[in-house]
């Protein structure tokens, strides 16, 4: 550390100064949600994504409601009970953000994602699983949010092919 005489005679910190545009990042942890149409094959598709920001009280989810690229990949999809479950659980962790926004702090918060994640879906072997949880660094949990769910989710997506033709009904 580097110090300086002061007025007074006493040495002081030379502290950096820091501008106005000095952001404050924020950690986050977050995971994928997966459609994992047979367990014994492992073969799954990444369907959406949550990620908690405890230091900011942020929680938030991006859940497709795209099945085509599942139809095409797993003929025997029932595009129905899929988008019933992903309104499910996009509804169940917006409830907890929510939550977590609107109360008092007097209970120790979730350290990770995956406590929140397996509120919502618990560790077993359904066809809609959590991913482990991946981390990060951010200044916009929403904005990271948004990044995290192009990179994982509609990057794959094909351009054209939004809905199965079965949810247009």
């Amino acid at each position: 550390m580097v110090s300086q005489l002061n007025s007074a005679g006493l040495f002081s910190p030379i502290l950096p100064e820091y501008t106005e545009d000095f952001n404050m990042k924020t950690a986050y942890s977050f995971s994928i949600l997966r459609y994992i149409h047979d367990i014994v094959t492992g073969k799954f598709i990444n369907i959406g994504v949550v990620l908690y920001a405890p230091q900011v009280r942020y929680l938030s989810a991006i859940c497709s409601p795209k099945c085509a690229r599942l139809k095409n990949m797993f003929l025997t999809v029932d595009s129905a009970h899929y988008r019933r479950m992903m309104k499910y659980i996009q509804a169940k962790l917006e409830e907890e953000g929510q939550r977590l926004n609107s109360e008092l702090p007097l209970e120790k918060l979730p350290e990770h994602v995956t406590e929140f994640a397996s509120r919502i879906l618990p560790v077993d072997d359904s066809s809609f699983q959590f991913s482990p949880e991946g981390y990060g660094l951010t200044e916009q949990p929403q904005e990271t949010l948004e990044m995290l769910y192009n990179r994982y989710i509609e990057k794959y997506s094909p351009n054209g092919c939004i809905f199965c033709v079965d949810e247009r009904k």
